[in-house]
Formats: structure tokens, C-alpha cells, sequence
């Protein structure tokens, strides 16, 4: 939990140059080599070790992971696919609580090794977002990724989006150099920033009221809700004296069951909104 800010803090200065994809497929290598340390640990330090790096790990898949579903999504589902983004976290975490309910912690997390593999094939299949594409000057190769993401038509069917992508990456870059005497638009390519330029550019009203609503609802939600609790069920279900195997699977089931029925509610109530 410790090491998962962290990784949360530096994942867009490291992962955005990769680009989003290719930040995804190379983030399993430590999520499997995490899982690999855990099934040989032989000692306290080495199993503290695989945390450490499964929590750098979990951080740093947050923002290639939001963005992306953010960027390739059409609006009207993009809020819904991000959402799903945490839902089948919970649904993982179900799954994997009845896998250690049933085998050794060994064999469980050889079993958890298996999904990176089989992440990062299906992550190498998927094309680039388009609009990091065109923020590095490659257009051809950002509308090839558009057509394949839209269910592999025809540059002519996604014509209007890739000219929305266009004009948005356009004027992004014009805000971007509106203190610059003298401003080229062309080619598309992403606007070089200096620290207090970011600065500005970032605490904008427009970005700062929802971050902060954002920040604070974070902050109520992890400081009095499941994350504190979780770290005490064990104890607890000792002090009750419980299968604490069953017990944990079921408050998994319960948190995943509410997961959805909140994912349901809140998509019938946009949709009653629009």
C-alpha cells in the first residue's frame, strides 16, 4: 500500500514517452516477476521485496491503464469502460481469495504468474491510442489505429473523429504556446514545457475543481472505508474464531457484488441525466 503512491506520482513522467500500449505490455514483466519472487520466497525479506514491487507495479499501471480506456473509448461508453477498470480489479481480487482459499499461497501465486503472460499477449494485439500517436507527429499510423478501434472500417467511416482528434491535439498545443510570440502548427507534435509552465497549464479552474473534489473524495473513501479495514480481518476473524479463508472470500464476494450494483445504478442514472 505504501509503495502504490509512489508509483502513482511518478507513472506519467516515466510511462508517456513509451506511450500507452507499450507502457502496459512492459509493466507485466514486473507484476509476473513479483508473483515468480512470492512462489520461491524462502524468507520474510523476500516476500517483503515481491510487495515492493507489486505495489510500484500496481501504481504505475494506473495511468497507461485509465488513459488509454480514456483516449481509444467513444464518449458515451468511455465513463462506463473506466469504471469496469475497477470492477474487474475487485473481481480479480474475488478470484483470486478463492484460489487461496482452495490452494497453498504457493500454488496460487504460481497460478497469478500465468496472467501477465496472457496480459501482454492481448495487450500486443490492441494498436496504439491514436491521440498519443498524433501528439508524435504520426498520423498515418494514429487513423490506421483509429479504423482498427473502430471495428476495422474504412478511413472514410472515422473521417470526422480523426479530424476532432486533429483540431483538439491543434489547440491543446496553441494553449500550450499562447505566451510564444511565434506559433507553428504544424506538424502535430506534442509541445515541450518547462516546470512552471506545466504548473499553470495544470491548475487551471477547469482542472483544479474537479481534482480537487476528486482529491478529497479519495481521501474519505481510503481513510475510512474497505482499505482500512482490510489489513485487520485477519485478526478479527482469528479473534471470532471463523474460517478466515471462507470469511475473506466472502466480504471479496460481498465488496465485488456491491462493485457491480453500484457500476448499474450510476450508469441508469447518466443515462437518465442525458
Amino acid at each position: 500500500m505504501l509503495c502504490q503512491p509512489i508509483g502513482s506520482i511518478i507513472s506519467g513522467y516515466l510511462v508517456k514517452p513509451l506511450g500507452w500500449k507499450r507502457s502496459m505490455l512492459l509493466l507485466n514483466v514486473p507484476f509476473f516477476i513479483c508473483w515468480t519472487m512470492t512462489f520461491f520466497a524462502e524468507s520474510l525479506s523476500m516476500l517483503y521485496s515481491s510487495s515492493v514491487v507489486m505495489g510500484l507495479a500496481i501504481g504505475l499501471t494506473e495511468a497507461p491503464m485509465l488513459t488509454y480506456v480514456g483516449e481509444v473509448s467513444e464518449p458515451k461508453y468511455r465513463g462506463a469502460l473506466s469504471a469496469y477498470c475497477q470492477l474487474y480489479f475487485q473481481l480479480a481480487t474475488l478470484v483470486v481469495y478463492g484460489l487461496g482459499s482452495a490452494l497453498s499461497w504457493r500454488y496460487t501465486a504460481a497460478c497469478c504468474a500465468v496472467v501477465p503472460l496472457v496480459t501482454a499477449l492481448a495487450v500486443s494485439k490492441i494498436p496504439e491510442s491514436p491521440l498519443w500517436l498524433i501528439s508524435k507527429g504520426r498520423i498515418e499510423d494514429a487513423e490506421k489505429a483509429l479504423c482498427w478501434l473502430r471495428g476495422w472500417t474504412k478511413p472514410e467511416a472515422v473521417k470526422e473523429e480523426f479530424n476532432q482528434l486533429l483540431e483538439y491535439t491543434r489547440d491543446v498545443n496553441l494553449k500550450k504556446k499562447r505566451n510564444l510570440v511565434f506559433v507553428v502548427t504544424e506538424p502535430l507534435v506534442e509541445v515541450k514545457m518547462s516546470l512552471r509552465q506545466r504548473i499553470v497549464y495544470f491548475w487551471r479552474p477547469t482542472m483544479r475543481r474537479p481534482l480537487i473534489l476528486i482529491v478529497w473524495l479519495f481521501f474519505f473513501i481510503y481513510g475510512t472505508g474497505f482499505s482500512t479495514v482490510r489489513p485487520y480481518f485477519m485478526h478479527i476473524f482469528e479473534e471470532l474464531k471463523v474460517d478466515t479463508d471462507h470469511y475473506q472470500v466472502a466480504v471479496r464476494f460481498i465488496h465485488f457484488i456491491w462493485g457491480v450494483a453500484t457500476e448499474t445504478e450510476t450508469h441508469r442514472i447518466c443515462q437518465d441525466i442525458h
